[in-house]
């Protein structure tokens, strides 16, 4: 009997320090990151429009004189992803690779017609080479800067012009990401100036067009038709992609 006690007791210690060395190991491994923090870089987003050209020998002229939008955030991504993922530092970020789309307060923005671009929004974006922008359109909120007590109710963006010498303003309540394709690719790098500029045009000249033909934007019925074609490249917006702005 002390034979059997003897030859098993060391056999028990050894079973019970090994699963107390495996229950250390595995606290250890849960406390530790599983990730380091992806490097960031700001990137300045700026914004264009593609806008009617009037024609000296055109019957019916469309003028676009003003343009303006309600900015929420921007990205950069590749493919369906969008986003930042453990970027260290920033204002925030969201669930794909990218840029940060979240933590900036929405502002109305005057895009310009001369062909020129605007600032956007500025994000921290992951280093990386990336084949695609995003911007966001949100709604107004008591929050947004530049507005005043004569933008309309809910309006997101405003388009003004004149059609064949009559003068009309548009509002449109069209909320969304719109995403355009980058060429070349932009490429972050930590190194980068100190701010890399990106670029978005949105084609508000096409906006007036359906079936080859100008829009009236003083009839209503053409209204509802500019309004689809300019909500169509406009994808809604992903969980909290964009604080509200």
């Amino acid at each position: 009997m002390q034979t059997d006690q003897i030859t098993h007791a060391p056999r028990r210690f050894t079973l019970v320090a090994a699963a107390v060395a495996t229950a250390a190991l595995a606290a250890v491994a849960c406390s530790s990151p599983t990730t380091t923090p992806k490097a960031t870089h700001a990137v300045g987003f700026q914004v264009a429009a593609r806008t009617p050209v009037a024609s000296a020998t055109s019957g019916a002229a469309l003028q676009i004189t003003s343009f303006k939008i309600v900015a929420g955030g921007a990205s950069l991504g590749n493919g369906d992803q969008f986003g930042c993922v453990d970027c260290q530092g920033g204002a925030g970020g969201s669930d794909a690779t990218g840029g940060s789309t979240t933590g900036a307060a929405s502002k109305l923005v005057t895009v310009p017609l001369n062909g020129g671009a605007t600032d956007f929004a500025t994000e921290d974006v992951s280093v990386g080479t990336y084949s695609s922008a995003e911007i966001s359109v949100v709604s107004p909120s008591s929050s947004t800067t530049g507005l005043d007590a004569s933008w309309p109710s809910g309006a997101t963006m405003q388009i003004s012009g004149t059609y064949n010498g009559t003068t009309f303003t548009l509002p449109l309540t069209i909320t969304g990401s719109f995403r355009e394709a980058l060429s070349p690719p932009v490429t972050v790098a930590g190194t980068a100036p100190a701010a890399i500029p990106v670029r978005v045009t949105l084609p508000v000249a096409s906006w007036f067009v359906s079936n080859g033909a100008t829009l009236d934007p003083t009839v209503a019925a053409n209204r509802a038709l500019i309004e689809a074609n300019a909500r169509a490249p406009f994808q809604a917006l992903e969980g909290t992609a964009v604080a509200e702005q």
